[in-house]
């Protein structure tokens, strides 16, 4: 999977979630909605 980096989020910032895979988590951050890899997301909660 190719894709361009949409920003960067710093360490320790909360961010709501809508969707999540195996390898990915989507979050919207600063307006913008992308995926990240989630190895490093820690999850608080749950999201569909």
């Amino acid at each position: 999977m190719n894709g361009e980096v949409k920003g960067y989020v710093p360490r320790g910032e909360s961010l709501p979630s809508s969707s999540r895979n195996q390898h990915w988590v989507e979050v919207e951050y600063q307006g913008k909605v992308g995926w990240v890899r989630a190895a490093y997301v820690n999850a608080d909660g749950d999201c569909s």
